[in-house]
């Protein structure tokens, strides 16, 4: 009978299909790529991987004092006898028997986050350089600890060396966890089955466990490489762990009794029958827990690697790569839309190579349509009125400081009227003044 009352407890989650909550989302189909081809890339090579679990260290939670401090989710179900557990209303003498009891750690840290210095961490019993607290992770400095980890026989063979990694009293963990326990509670005169969830409420503190549960971690055989091309190994680590529960309890009191003063959580002689303020009946949940801390450590090494890969063909930040990426996304070189004009500074479509010149004479410019001022020229011989004009004269002026600036030093250039003209009234080879800088291939200077 409880059986089957558990089965229609669990019957009652809501079933989401994992396909549209899980999974990786990756869209190509605006990246082009190249050929396969041989590529020396930088990549991040794992040379140590590994985890060590802490002695246990045991405390004591009772809720009856901070009870706002906890989320408590409490669901009963009859036993398949239609006796009106659906729901049950606890009364002050409910009586729980406890047949399932486990707890899942959602988070561990010390206290406050980051309280480890490069004295508590040791390889080969010498301190690291540095440990710094980024993200939920320590990162361990070792640029000038790694010379002086490298044996001479896997130097001469080219590998790494095995060191001891120490890290040491790491005290005043803080925790949130949810712990949950199953079984059937007695109340009213019936008998239900109940499922009860008490966790660390989300805007309210974490469990701080006494300063006196320290632990120790240590990994005997941990990999360190030698420093290539002035980069050195990175070492960093993060903690995690097992809850565990013993003896649980859970009460049901109605009675508001003064809090006795601040206490440690592991003070002796304290009543577990307190709740402060409270005349309706309150769960108060009472247990020894079991943390066990569990380090994960890791060496990298950013290393050269030559692999057969095709290169994503992205465009380049530039203004070139802007005006080339306009061209892609319209088939009118100036994005001229009903009703709205130019809406873009730099619409006007140019290909990557633009602004080629072949000398320095008038008859030495390129004919092709890929000039920019060639093209501004063209759009403005449409009859787009004083508008155009106005905009090719600040399209034109915009890339000529955009080029001197990349140039530097050309601030006479820039002055100059010869980089100004840019609509129809003046001369061609005037106008392409403004991208003499450029070479044969476009991008020389």
């Amino acid at each position: 009978m409880i059986k089957r009352g558990k089965d229609r407890m669990k019957r009652r989650k809501c079933e989401l299909d994992p396909a549209g909550l899980c999974g990786t989302n990756i869209d190509t189909s605006n990246v082009d790529f190249g050929d396969r081809e041989p590529n020396l890339v930088y990549i991040d090579k794992v040379f140590s991987f590994n985890s060590d679990t802490s002695c246990p260290v045991f405390f004591c939670l009772d809720t009856r004092c901070d009870s706002e401090d906890f989320e408590v989710k409490f669901t009963t179900a009859d036993r398949g006898c239609g006796c009106g557990c659906n729901p049950a209303e606890l009364d002050c003498n409910a009586v729980f028997e406890i047949e399932k009891a486990f707890a899942v750690l959602d988070f561990i840290e010390t206290s406050p986050p980051g309280n480890i210095s490069p004295s508590q961490v040791t390889i080969d019993g010498e301190e690291v350089d540095s440990v710094v607290f980024q993200n939920g992770r320590y990162l361990v400095g070792i640029s000038e600890l790694a010379s002086r980890l490298q044996h001479r026989n896997c130097l001469e063979a080219g590998l790494p060396s095995k060191n001891f990694l120490s890290i040491r009293d790491v005290c005043t963990w803080e925790i949130r966890a949810t712990y949950v326990l199953e079984g059937t509670v007695t109340t009213g005169g019936r008998t239900c089955c109940f499922r009860a969830e008490i966790s660390n409420a989300d805007d309210g503190p974490p469990t701080v466990l006494p300063a006196t549960c320290c632990s120790n971690f240590a990994i005997p055989n941990f990999s360190v490489p030698c420093t290539q091309n002035g980069i050195a190994a990175d070492v960093a680590f993060h903690f995690s762990g097992q809850v565990k529960l013993v003896n649980p309890e859970l009460k049901v009191k109605c009675n508001s009794r003064s809090c006795p003063p601040p206490f440690t959580l592991e003070a002796p002689g304290l009543s577990a029958e307190f709740f402060p303020g409270r005349n309706e009946p309150t769960l108060v949940f009472k247990s020894k827990v079991v943390l066990e801390p569990e380090v994960h450590v890791e060496s990298v090494r950013r290393t050269l690697f030559s692999i057969n890969a095709q290169e994503g063909l992205l465009p380049c930040e530039s203004v070139a790569g802007e005006l080339a990426s306009e061209r892609r996304n319209t088939t009118d070189p100036c994005n001229n839309l009903a009703g709205a004009g130019f809406h873009h500074a730099n619409t006007c479509a140019l290909n990557s190579n633009f602004g080629c010149r072949k000398g320095d004479r008038e008859e030495d410019v390129c004919e092709s349509d890929r000039n920019p001022c060639r093209i501004r020229d063209d759009v403005c011989e449409r009859n787009r009125g004083n508008f155009c004009e106005e905009f090719c004269e600040e399209l034109c002026e915009e890339l000529c400081e955009e080029i001197c600036d990349s140039v530097g030093g050309r601030s006479d250039g820039c002055r100059d009227d010869r980089f100004r003209g840019c609509n129809h009234n003046r001369s061609v080879a005037g106008a392409r003044n403004a991208c003499q800088f450029f070479g044969n291939n476009g991008c020389s200077w």
